[in-house]
């Protein structure tokens, strides 16, 4: 190989690579591909593809050689410069489909650590795991992209929705519209608009959820629709237009029953309710409150059932309303 134009810098990390035997000088090219600097042995076998037995001796010669550190077990640190001259030869040896292989077997790793039952180790991954949707979407693997980012949205919950965090969520809504895949694009801009209600970003929030409830309606995802329509619901409370906020509410709510749901039912029909009579009036409020008797008898309780239908009796004689002698003759049928 000829490296008469090399840069001065890199001279002394050319003689250490080439001192390297084969299997350790294709991991530390590999490496060069991991999106960060520091990586644990599992990543490191994941782009070699080899057996996992194999890496501790070929991390062990990396280690001798001063190419990488180990700071915790089993866990690497990758100098800048190094990785830098690695991903150079990554380029130039493997060849663009090989690194896009190994690229693919590392993202494959990411993807089963950010399902896992294991909050601490996502965690402990989640600069990496932020950064592989990044990585993916570079290498225009568009699956992965919106699958991390769906995978990694308990994870962003959890750590408070940093900003940073935003452009993995739009990288997922991206991927998933050039996959054309209008449930999964649904899903995931409800997710990002989640996170851009946490910073107060309510009007990029609404653009959003607008064309969450568009995408899920196109794909038919009646259970996204009426979770969007419950997001929309609560974006209207911090917006302060409380009466807004009922109808959507009640709305979600009444979309749950009638797909057979009606313990998802529960939670927006209790936050309408709970704003109803201040925001709309006993009318609406008693509206609601037959929709909560509906969750109530669908879901075997019947002393709630008729809780919530004298709460309903209550507001429509308040409001003057006829409706009124309806619910009355349902409480005086004897119970089934």
């Amino acid at each position: 190989m000829d490296h008469e134009g090399e840069d001065a810098r890199d001279r002394p990390l050319e003689r250490t690579y080439r001192a390297l035997t084969p299997p350790a000088a294709r991991l530390f090219r590999l490496l060069g591909l991991h999106p960060t600097h520091r990586f644990g042995a599992a990543a490191a076998s994941a782009l070699t593809g080899g057996p996992p037995g194999e890496v501790p001796v070929l991390v062990g010669e990396l280690a001798d050689a001063g190419l990488i550190v180990g700071f915790d077990q089993d866990r690497y640190l990758m100098s800048e410069a190094a990785r830098m001259f690695a991903a150079a030869r990554a380029a130039v040896e493997e060849g663009g489909a090989e690194c896009r292989a190994a690229v693919r077997r590392l993202l494959d790793h990411y993807l089963a650590v950010a399902a896992s039952d294991d909050p601490e180790a996502r965690e402990a991954e989640h600069d990496n795991l932020r950064a592989c949707v990044l990585t993916a979407e570079e290498y225009g693997l568009d699956e992965p992209v919106w699958r991390l980012s769906e995978a990694l949205w308990p994870l962003s919950a959890r750590l408070g929705h940093p900003p940073e965090w935003i452009r993995v969520l739009g990288a997922g809504v991206e991927a998933a519209q050039r996959l054309d895949d209008r449930r999964a694009e649904g899903s995931t801009r409800r997710r990002l608009a989640s996170a851009l209600l946490a910073l107060d970003r309510l009007d990029d929030a609404e653009v959003q959820l607008d064309a969450a409830v568009a995408a899920a309606r196109e794909a038919g995802d009646r259970r996204g629709v009426a979770a969007t329509v419950e997001s929309l619901g609560l974006l209207r409370l911090r917006q302060g237009r409380p009466a807004d906020a009922v109808e959507l509410l009640g709305a979600a709510g009444g979309l749950h029953l009638d797909a057979g749901r009606p313990g998802e039912a529960v939670g927006p029909l209790d936050r309408a309710l709970a704003i109803a009579g201040e925001a709309c009036g006993p009318a609406r409020t008693a509206d609601l409150a037959v929709l909560r008797a509906r969750c109530a008898g669908e879901s075997g309780a019947p002393a709630d059932e008729e809780r919530f239908l004298r709460m309903a009796l209550d507001g429509y004689e308040r409001a003057g309303s006829p409706v009124a002698e309806d619910i009355g003759r349902r409480l005086r049928k004897p119970p089934r």
